[in-house]
C-alpha cells in the first residue's frame, strides 16, 4: 500500500509473476499504471477478506478523479459490498488483460442501513471504465437481500467492454438481477 498513496510519487508499479496477499485494501487516489509480468501468473488476492482496489479522488475539494491503467493481472478473492475486487468512484480506468476470479460483493449493515451486494468484481459508481481482453470467472453478487451484478455494476458510470468474456457470474439473494 506504500506505494499507491498521493504522497508518494511513483507513477508505474511493475509486478513480477507471484502470489500477492493483501492485509487491508489498497486505495488509490492519483493517476498509477500497475503493470503485472503475466495475466496468468501475476496475481493479488483479497484472500477472501478484503476488497483489492478502492480508486477515488484524494480528498482535497474539488479534486479530480485519478486515471488508473491496470495490465496483466489477475484479481482474485476479494471481498466487499460494493466490488470484491475494485470499487472505482468518480475516476478513470483501464483494465486490460485482467482476470477477475472468485470475487464476492456481500450484503452489508451500517448505522441501521443495508447495503445490497453490488457487483462482484467490479463496482463502478459516476466512472468512467474500459475493459479490453479480460475475463470475469465465477464471481458472484451473494445477498440476503437484493443482490446486483454478478461480474460488474455499472452505476451511472460509463463503461465499454471489448473482446472479454464472462463465465460463470451469478446474483444469489431474496431479488437480484444482472448475473453477467
Amino acid at each position: 500500500n506504500q506505494f499507491i498513496n498521493s504522497s508518494n510519487t511513483k507513477t508505474n508499479i511493475f509486478l513480477a509473476n507471484g502470489l500477492y496477499q493483501i492485509t487491508r485494501r489498497m486505495t488509490i487516489n492519483k493517476n498509477l499504471n500497475i503493470v503485472g509480468e503475466s495475466t496468468s501468473n501475476t496475481i493479488i488476492s483479497g484472500g477472501d477478506n478484503y476488497q483489492v482496489f478502492y480508486i477515488t479522488p484524494p480528498m482535497i475539494y474539488g479534486a479530480a478523479g485519478p486515471i488508473v491503467n491496470i495490465f496483466n493481472l489477475t484479481i482474485s478473492n476479494g471481498v466487499s459490498y460494493y466490488g470484491g475486487a475494485i470499487y472505482i468512484n468518480e475516476s478513470a480506468a483501464n483494465i486490460v488483460n485482467v482476470d477477475f476470479i472468485n470475487n464476492t460483493a456481500r450484503d452489508t449493515t451500517y448505522i441501521g442501513s443495508v447495503y445490497p451486494a453490488s457487483g462482484g468484481a467490479l463496482y463502478i459508481d459516476k466512472a468512467f471504465v474500459k475493459i479490453y481482453n479480460s475475463t470475469f470467472t465465477n464471481n458472484n453478487a451473494a445477498g440476503n437481500n437484493d443482490s446486483y451484478g454478478g461480474a460488474l455494476l455499472n452505476d451511472m458510470g460509463e463503461t465499454t467492454i471489448i473482446n472479454s468474456r464472462f463465465i460463470a457470474n451469478n446474483v444469489s439473494g431474496y431479488s437480484g438481477s444482472g448475473g453477467a
